[in-house]
């Protein structure tokens, strides 16, 4: 499905301020904010594409704006294949499962695998009662 997100630039920052379905209301709403708030320095109006992929993304409208003189937007120019840039969606999503799946894994192999000698306080020595060593003190009780 094909939307329009409207961004703007405030000290050096792009900013998404509003994702709509219709490219016209976009370019307006663009105008708008850049007509009505003097800290804007520059709109723009992408249109997104969500694909297999993740994103296609390419500029519908552009505009500098100058306090001193009132600029006139420029169009972008359309290009023939549509893609700017792609952003990939999920992917970080797949390495997490696939980690902690391997993780859940490992565990249950090791809980599954006997061990080769009893463990040292399964012992019958250790299970006979004996003198401890107080640490402070150095006396056994």
């Amino acid at each position: 499905m094909l939307r329009y997100e409207v961004l703007t630039c405030q000290r050096g920052r792009w900013t998404a301020r509003g994702i709509l379905d219709s490219q016209n209301a976009a370019v307006e709403h663009a105008q708008a904010l850049a007509n009505r708030n003097y800290m804007i320095a520059a709109v723009r109006v992408m249109a997104l594409e969500e694909d297999a992929d993740g994103f296609r993304e390419q500029v519908v409208y552009n505009r500098k704006v100058s306090r001193a003189s009132a600029a006139k937007a420029e169009p972008a120019q359309a290009i023939g294949k549509p893609v700017m840039r792609q952003v990939r969606s999920g992917m970080g999503a797949r390495i997490l499962v696939l980690l902690l799946f391997i993780a859940c894994a490992a565990l249950m192999g090791y809980g599954l695998v006997k061990p080769k000698q009893p463990w040292v306080f399964d012992t019958p020595d250790a299970q006979k009662p004996h003198l401890l060593r107080s640490p402070f003190t150095g006396d056994y009780s």
